[in-house]
């Protein structure tokens, strides 16, 4: 019976306890770390006000869809002074008000809108990505301050150890049994292990740190976290390929070629020709002249034909063609060693009179190139050197101690590049 009352008045004990702890007892699991990082983390707002931001380029660029209205208003006081006749004060007004839409622009505006949509979605997949490394590293963050609590703990029964150590050695010593060297190895072995127990706590503080910069609050009943097994991968092969259709990066870099893309044609509009419709009504009131008031109406087309504009349009056409090309470029180039080992003829490292194949120290002659057009196609051609090979025949001049190419080269690609051919 006695046994009965203890433990009921224990477990009255343990439950007052409980309910009377304070919240800050209460574990804190890797999901509430993470959904504490992705409410909280400044990197995180940060990026999410740039994409409202961002966001608000599609209606800017939606605007030259839409008609532009404009109302005036004007007054005039003029007071005429003769010398045969008494003065007298002319007045006159006039309100108008005009609008002026936008018929064609060379599809500057519809490509604008999709340059403007293409910079959304990328920036959204860019959020994407920060949001993933934000949690990422909250759940690295947490792993690490439960590790470095066990290496803590570790090292804390490691000093207790060696301290029991160190005392059975002194009396040891003090009886008989042991000797000085015993204890001074001992007492070595007690500080090397109170350096190891101050490092890692040192380091706990530091991941400790890490957390708060991360999460936003600070770590309590942190406890070591169990193996991912939900929404995991079945083979590498499945991963691999989720990565590539899903990654936002590689979205967002995607969407970021679209967007030069659709700059590049809005640049290449501006060297079209474009339609204004405008159209205006004028009411005119006052004394002078005939004083009668009159309104007056008017509707007018105009079209424009840029015909030359100094050149800067090129300018804008030419930086942005870079964007897209260099996506191209990129992946011609990582498919190039494999297409070379199924083509069979030759590359520019295999001609003999190539500048891979002369001596150093001398300098090639330039090739030498029967129109301006075949030295622009050649010039855009980026691919690497395993990809295409030049075909020509060689001469002797008697200014060259070089052979030449001849007067009639001509490009050749492989079967895996047929775009390139001449």
């Amino acid at each position: 019976m006695v046994s009965i009352v203890r433990k009921a008045a224990l477990w009255a004990a343990v439950s007052t306890s409980v309910l009377l702890a304070p919240h800050a007892v209460l574990a804190e699991t890797i999901f509430g770390a993470m959904a504490k990082a992705y409410a909280n983390n400044p990197d995180l707002n940060a990026a999410r006000a740039g994409l409202r931001a961002t966001d608000e380029g599609v209606p800017i660029a939606k605007a030259g869809y839409r008609p532009q209205i404009s109302a005036s208003a004007t007054g005039t006081l003029t007071r005429l002074d003769q010398e045969k006749s008494r003065a007298q004060d002319l007045h006159a007004g006039q309100v108008g008000i005009s609008i002026t839409q936008t018929i064609f622009d060379g599809f500057q505006t519809l490509n604008n809108v999709r340059a403007a949509q293409a910079d959304v979605f990328s920036s959204r997949e860019t959020l994407k990505a920060n949001e993933i490394q934000i949690l990422l590293s909250a759940a690295q963050s947490y792993a690490n301050i439960a590790r470095d609590q066990q290496v803590v703990s570790i090292r804390r029964q490691n000093l207790a150890f060696l301290r029991e150590q160190l005392s059975a050695a002194q009396a040891r010593l003090e009886v008989g049994e042991g000797t000085r060297t015993d204890v001074s190895q001992a007492e070595a072995e007690l500080a090397n292990a109170q350096s190891l127990l101050v490092a890692a706590i040192a380091q706990l503080k530091q991941s400790e740190a890490v957390y708060v910069q991360i999460v936003g609050a600070a770590p309590t009943g942190i406890r070591q976290p169990g193996p991912a097994t939900k929404a995991m991968p079945r083979s590498l092969d499945q991963a691999v390929a989720t990565g590539l259709r899903e990654n936002p990066q590689i979205l967002a870099a995607q969407y970021a070629v679209d967007s030069a893309g659709y700059q590049v044609k809005s640049a290449e509009g501006t060297m079209l020709p474009g339609v204004v419709l405008q159209g205006a009504v004028t009411r005119n009131t006052g004394n002078a002249g005939q004083g009668l008031d009159d309104t007056t109406a008017s509707v007018t087309a105009r079209l424009e034909v840029p015909i030359y504009q100094g050149g800067a349009e090129y300018g804008q056409i030419s930086p942005g063609e870079g964007n897209p090309g260099a996506a191209a470029r990129s992946s011609s180039t990582r498919r190039g060693p494999r297409c070379s080992r199924r083509s069979s003829r030759p590359t520019r490292s295999s001609n003999p009179h190539s500048p891979e194949s002369r001596p150093a120290g001398r300098r090639s002659p330039p090739p030498i190139w029967r129109s301006k057009a075949l030295w622009r196609n050649a010039r855009s051609v980026s691919a690497p050197p395993s990809t295409f090979s030049f075909r020509s025949r060689t001469f002797w001049t008697r200014r060259s101690r070089w052979p030449e190419r001849s007067a009639t080269p001509w490009l050749q690609a492989t079967p895996c590049s047929p775009q390139w051919a001449t």
